[in-house]
């Protein structure tokens, strides 16, 4: 498997009490401390609930780690291997609605690789079943999944029409049926690193594309379940090699890399946007945002510290 995230030594985590970039209080956390490498975090939060997923390579192939956290990440459950095969699984998202629990992954599936899916009813006690999510001629990466009650969604990117493409799929009743897959995307160039948050029925997508020449940032929305589509808009400014978007009631909140965190709100679901700011400088990779329902702001990434990467989660109450 071709793996850009190759990042996870420890986490840490920063707490920012009255905004991004005025940090105040430090508390670290380390969640994996396997022999092997750990990669590819993602991270799920239901209030106190914090639940985390990776890839780790322990066991001599890649496979996919869960632990949780009931009281907000002062203490975590023993870790729990959730692909637990001999094939490679890879780039893991994670996604929560109450005690439900969302994990979706890239395993390798014959000569390509294939989206795999497991659901937890008990906060991560116990699993259902592994469930293969895509059958495609080439090789489908990068899933993103959202939750809201039992409507699952789904978006990767798919290499089976000669070049990356963005595909979607939902289930209606909590990951035991599907719907078709719905491609979105048509494009000269390549479409990756598909990301997606939901309000409702209202789906926000964001992704990277460089039919023009160089990456750029791609939004999209469906405000009917994913029925029909708007017509995709673009970011100014460039896009590097993560991406990632959080929606809560009318307000999106997107980052990605354009080497460092680049920042933009939106509040009035999409149709406008701030200018982007500036969080950070220097490449960042594995970067995810999530937004809760007191409106704090997490956004977790992996960043280069005295020549090590570590994975980061920013804070903000507001």
């Amino acid at each position: 498997m071709n793996k850009i995230l190759k990042v996870i030594v420890s986490l840490i985590i920063f707490f920012f009490s009255s905004g991004i970039g005025q940090s105040q209080t430090r508390i670290t956390r380390r969640i994996s401390n396997n022999s092997g490498q750990s990669s590819e975090p993602n991270i799920a939060i239901d209030g106190n609930n914090v639940y985390i997923v990776w890839e780790d390579n322990t066991y001599g192939n890649s496979d996919i780690f869960f632990r949780s956290s009931k009281n907000g990440g002062a203490t975590w459950s023993l870790q729990k291997n959730i692909s637990n095969n001999a094939t490679v699984s890879g780039m893991p998202d994670i996604a929560v609605s109450g005690s439900s629990i969302y994990i979706v992954w890239t395993d390798e599936a014959k000569d390509n690789y294939e989206l795999f899916f497991r659901r937890s009813n008990d906060g991560g006690v116990t699993w259902s079943n592994t469930k293969r999510i895509t059958y495609t001629r080439y090789s489908s990466f990068w899933p993103s999944i959202a939750v809201n009650d039992k409507q699952v969604y789904i978006a990767w990117a798919d290499y089976s029409p000669g070049n990356w493409e963005i595909y979607f799929i939902k289930s209606n009743d909590r990951g035991v049926n599907w719907t078709p897959v719905k491609r979105l995307t048509y494009t000269p160039g390549n479409s990756w690193l598909a990301n997606i948050a939901i309000e409702g029925y209202s789906i926000y997508l964001v992704w990277l594309e460089d039919s023009s020449g160089s990456r750029h940032v791609y939004f999209n929305k469906s405000i009917n379940g994913g029925k029909s589509w708007n017509p995709t808009s673009t970011f100014e400014g460039n896009g590097g090699l993560a991406i990632d978007i959080a929606a809560i009631e009318s307000n999106l909140d997107a980052v990605w890399d354009d080497y460092g965190l680049i920042f933009s709100i939106s509040n009035d679901r999409g149709e406008s946007w701030t200018d982007p700011k500036r969080l950070s400088y220097g490449a960042t990779f594995g970067l995810e945002v999530k937004v809760d329902e007191l409106l704090r702001v997490y956004i977790v990434y992996a960043d280069r510290q005295n020549g090590n990467w570590a994975i980061f989660l920013k804070y903000s109450k507001n």
